[in-house]
């Protein structure tokens, strides 16, 4: 499990702490691109399926095969210390893109929202807000 802490510069609580990496693949960052800050979480788990599962047992935990496939996923959790102060999300349409599906899909089972139903979604949502944007960026994905 990874956990990311944002506050202010100036809290102190923290400055004994990790800050996030400026890597192009760092797991996690906060990047500058197209004249906005953008969160970015890159899963380490994006991988091929599993034919085996963690059982307990007396004497700790061992590997089992099964029948069936499973995905192995990393676990983020985002926490915000805004102090006494009330977080404000009033643009948050602004920031809404759409990504592309990934060329392996990672649930066959789950639907996909073309980019049309998703513009629909976001005008249905929010109908003051401008055209749904494409989430482009070629410096978020990782470099192999």
């Amino acid at each position: 499990m990874y956990v990311v802490l944002v506050h202010s510069p100036d809290n102190k609580k923290y400055e004994n702490d990790p800050l996030l990496e400026e890597s192009e693949n760092c797991i996690c960052a906060y990047i500058k691109a197209d004249r906005n800050f953008h969160f970015i979480w890159r899963p380490q788990a994006m991988s091929e399926t599993h034919n085996f599962r963690l059982m307990e047992n007396e004497g700790g935990v061992s590997a089992e095969k099964c029948v069936y496939q499973h995905y192995v996923w990393d676990h983020a959790t985002l926490a915000l210390d805004v102090g006494d102060k009330v977080l404000q999300l009033p643009d948050l349409h602004k920031s809404v893109r759409f990504c592309e599906k990934n060329k392996r899909p990672i649930n066959k089972q789950r639907s996909f929202q073309s980019f049309e139903n998703a513009k629909a979604i976001v005008q249905k949502l929010w109908p003051e807000s401008g055209p749904l944007q494409e989430f482009k960026e070629s410096a978020f994905h990782i470099n192999d």
